[in-house]
């Protein structure tokens, strides 16, 4: 097994033979993936790990009290701010059922108020603040600030932040997010983000639980690869419960563990009794 940063072609070039290699895992970004794959010949098999995007969905329950409030708020900050949203499965935009009334919005202002107080509370294994601000989003996040009529603006990019779409759209800079700096979308029914999902939607939040089974098959079908709970009210339960899963479980869709390994059937004559067995190599 050899693991190596792709971008030198000499050495990829001497790695990436049928002699020598016969299966490749691209991990990274998409010029990684397209870099990778000039060198492909007959008899390589090629795992291509592309990059993925990350969200969650809010039911209107959410609004029922206080206390359903803070426990989705606790699932959102964690989802958004675990290795302080510099992975592809955290959260970096979050759907709402909601209307686009003033006191709807101010309702969806209030989650995410509650949101930032709860990054206080991460665990630093978790998440901390920025020492740096990210200069490039501050600039879109300025840019939108008196545009009192679409959006609604609260926190930066040290401590985070979120953004108040007031129409059913998110923010033209949503590949940007990042700093634990989600944009909360209003929606009238958590069916209509089908829309904005593919084969690149890697892992998806929920709240409240009781809305999994109503959802699952439509959002499997527009390709989510991994629905995980909000639920929890602790920050490491929220994490444990999205995280913790057995060596060799799918990822992005795939089980790339058994992509990776070569199989060989070994067929003996019938009348030859044997417990049943599979070997790799």
């Amino acid at each position: 097994v050899a693991y190596w940063k792709g971008g030198d072609e000499y050495m990829d070039s001497q790695i990436i033979r049928t002699s020598r290699i016969d299966k490749i895992t691209a991990w990274g970004g998409m010029s990684s993936v397209k870099h990778i794959q000039k060198f492909l010949t007959p008899g390589i098999d090629l795992t291509a790990l592309n990059p993925k995007y990350s969200m969650s969905m809010v039911g209107r329950e959410t609004f029922a009290s206080d206390a359903t409030m803070d426990e989705c708020a606790v699932g959102l900050a964690t989802l958004a701010g675990f290795y302080n949203q510099t992975a592809c499965a955290n959260t970096r935009i979050v759907y709402v059922e909601s209307g686009t009334d003033d006191d709807s919005i101010e309702k969806v202002a209030q989650l995410g108020r509650k949101m930032l107080g709860a990054y206080a509370t991460l665990p630093p294994l978790l998440s901390v603040p920025f020492v740096e601000r990210n200069r490039e989003l501050e600039a879109e996040m300025d840019a939108i600030l008196d545009q009192d009529d679409f959006y609604h603006v609260e926190g930066d990019t040290l401590l985070g932040g979120f953004i108040v779409s007031k129409f059913n759209d998110r923010v033209e800079f949503f590949d940007k997010l990042n700093n634990r700096v989600v944009n909360f979308v209003p929606v009238d029914d958590l069916t209509d983000v089908i829309k904005w999902c593919d084969d690149t939607t890697q892992t998806v939040g929920l709240y409240p639980e009781e809305r999994r089974e109503g959802l699952l098959d439509a959002f499997a079908l527009a390709g989510v690869q991994r629905l995980v709970s909000l639920s929890g009210g602790d920050p490491m339960t929220v994490y444990a419960n999205s995280h913790h899963m057995p060596p060799g479980s799918p990822h992005d869709g795939i089980e790339p563990m058994r992509r990776s390994v070569r199989w060989v059937v070994n067929m003996r004559p019938a009348h030859q009794a044997t417990h049943l067995s599979v070997a790799a190599e």
